[in-house]
């Protein structure tokens, strides 16, 4: 008898502790169901409490032991599922509606840029279409313009040209100039016989005082003035051939004629 009581004792303890056990687990789920977006998860809690208790209300049916308590944890599992189950739907809920707003966002957006790009696409043909008629404009300008040009240019070429200069090739010398029988000798040191009747000509040789020189019978069209120790001279030139057989031109400030 003594030992039956003890058992009983013994599974009416497991009983309280298995409620107690459920109890506290079906709190901790009702306070998990409230958090925001987290209570979804109380579910698990809440199932696991509730199976406790459902085990503890048969055990406790069996041997009638009290029920307040199993019957409490019982009410706060299927209470925190119920809130749990509830956030859960709203989650679901919201994750639609966001999904469906973004849909929605999505396709506008692609009109709004379809559409602009619609608009960009006639604004850049009304842009060709004004540098076209620009060029055009341009181009007739340009063709007007060339064929005044031309026009103007060939009126120039019809008129006779008065103001042209002819240059007259050397002539030959006269008799009472320099007589092409004579030869010519040097009257200064170092003086430049050039390929041209003028100063800037080439120089070709360098004549020595005293050098004959032989007179080819040909002066230059006009006069070239050059400084002689401090006297301007003006002279032609003359065509000469050198001893050397070099043939050029010398001025004729600095010679002296002498017949063979």
């Amino acid at each position: 008898m003594k030992t039956k009581n003890t058992l009983e004792k013994k599974n009416e303890s497991l009983t309280n502790g298995l409620a107690i056990t459920g109890l506290v687990l079906g709190i901790l789920a009702l306070v998990v169901s409230f958090i925001p977006c987290f209570g979804v998860y109380a579910i698990l809690i809440g199932v696991i409490g509730l199976i406790v208790s459902l085990i503890t209300f048969i055990l406790a049916s069996k041997n009638n032991y009290p029920k307040g308590l199993i019957i409490a944890a019982l009410l706060t599992s299927l209470l925190s599922c119920s809130i749990a189950y509830w956030q859960k739907i709203r989650m679901q809920d919201a994750i639609e509606d966001f999904k469906n707003d973004l849909d929605k966002s999505t396709e506008q957006l692609q009109k709004d840029l379809e559409k602009r790009s619609e608009q960009f696409k006639k604004e850049v043909d009304e842009l060709m279409k004004e540098q076209d008629e620009i060029d055009k404009k341009f181009i007739q300008e340009m063709k007007e313009t060339d064929e005044e040009f031309i026009k103007k240019m060939n009126e120039i070429d019809q008129k006779p040209n008065t103001t042209e200069k002819v240059i007259e090739p050397p002539v030959e010398t006269k008799k009472n100039e320099i007589d092409p029988l004579m030869s010519i000798t040097i009257t200064v040191d170092n003086l430049r016989a050039r390929v041209s009747p003028s100063l800037t000509a080439e120089k070709i040789e360098n004549l020595e005082i005293n050098t004959e020189v032989e007179y080819l019978g040909m002066r230059s069209n006009e006069e070239t003035e050059v400084e002689i120790k401090g006297e301007k001279i003006s002279a032609y030139w003359y065509k000469i051939k050198t001893p050397s057989g070099n043939i050029g031109w010398i001025h004729g400030c600095c010679f002296t004629q002498t017949y063979d």
